[in-house]
């Protein structure tokens, strides 16, 4: 039997009720197969965005008069920032967000803990569950998706699983390692349950 490390994890569990694994994320930045769309996509987006911006504080500049910026200046800032966000940004915050992701399979339950930057508990029943699907990754990690109700088909999701695999969807252990063991744990918990 497993135990915690991070003790916060205890108040969540019922009286009675025993952890048979848990663990974390793949730590760090990851990239996936995406990013290599995603990446010049970005880089193109953010190019257009900072000529705009910069044609839009140069243009404030050389005016010798107060200059009142338009809605159409402001947008150019508004998705220069985005253009940011997209480049860096959204790897710092998958990275600062999986740092905090703790999973845990019980005799009763899978638990999903969020710490960052929303504290979050979510549980699901084993007696609930069917349709476990394991994917594996070159990496030796692998990703069990155990809610697959959220996701059956095209569009499905909350869109977010593009930018951050991890962030995007719920009801998935994502990148665990040893991905063969934990889903042989959780299939014979689900048989037990």
């Amino acid at each position: 039997m497993a135990k915690f490390s991070d003790t916060s994890l205890q108040q969540y569990l019922d009286s009675g009720e025993h952890v048979l694994w848990n663990g974390r994320p793949r730590q760090g930045f990851a990239f996936q197969r995406l990013d290599l769309l995603l990446i010049p996509f970005s880089l193109l987006w953010s190019g257009f965005m900072f000529f705009g911006a910069y044609s839009f504080l140069m243009s404030v500049v050389a005016d010798d008069f107060p200059y009142a910026p338009s809605l159409f200046d402001l947008v150019w800032i508004l998705f220069s920032a985005i253009g940011i966000y997209l480049v860096v940004g959204r790897f710092l915050f998958d990275r600062y967000y999986r740092s905090g992701l703790l999973y845990a399979i019980t005799d009763q339950r899978v638990l999903i803990r969020g710490k960052t930057p929303w504290k979050s508990m979510t549980s699901y029943d084993l007696s609930t569950l069917s349709g476990l699907k394991l994917v594996e990754h070159s990496n030796g990690r692998g990703t069990i998706q155990i809610d697959q109700s959220s996701r059956s088909g095209f569009g499905s999701g909350n869109g977010l699983e593009v930018w951050h695999p991890c962030f995007g969807r719920s009801g998935q252990l994502w990148q665990v390692e040893q991905p063969r063991e934990v889903m042989r744990i959780l299939r014979e918990s689900v048989k037990l349950a």
